[in-house]
């Protein structure tokens, strides 16, 4: 490096530094990650009952009991031999049913059908609606249709 390009380096260095460092000149903002949105949980209406369902697989649901629950942030229940849960967001009727996970035992047909047909129809959620007492879940594969347990 030549003497002149090792003082012109030095000197904008130099003029950096004291830019840095002069009165007035704006700090940085400290990081702050975005928060996450907010998800809004299903009705209270519907938060803590357990609805049983009664149709939507083609008659399965006439085989084994198949049940669902929302919590304020989860949705949960049986599907007819394993139990499961699943995240939820919810907004303004549409639904989106997270990865559902269930416990693993092994169930024989109709029933092991009857669930894996219920697991898939369930990810599959759109929207869903409550009234005159039944709830509807309308999804990929058709409607499910629950009635709150007696």
């Amino acid at each position: 490096m030549t003497r002149s390009t090792a003082m012109v380096s030095a000197t904008l260095a130099s003029l950096a530094l004291l830019l840095a460092c002069a009165p007035g000149a704006p700090e940085p903002e400290p990081y702050a990650p975005e928060p996450p949105p907010e998800r809004a949980a299903v009705p209270t209406h519907l938060i803590g009952v357990r609805w049983l369902l009664v149709d939507g697989l083609g008659g399965l649901e006439d085989q084994v009991e198949i049940s669902l629950s929302f919590e304020a942030d989860r949705i949960q229940g049986n599907g007819g031999c394993n139990a499961y849960s699943a995240d939820y967001a919810f907004d303004r009727g549409a639904l989106e049913v997270g990865p559902i996970a269930a416990t693993k035992r092994g169930c024989p047909d109709p029933v092991g059908a009857a669930e894996q047909q219920y697991f898939q129809a369930l990810g599959g959620a759109r929207s869903v609606q409550a009234q005159d007492g039944t709830l509807r879940i309308e999804t990929g594969a058709g409607v499910l249709v629950y009635q709150p347990r007696s």
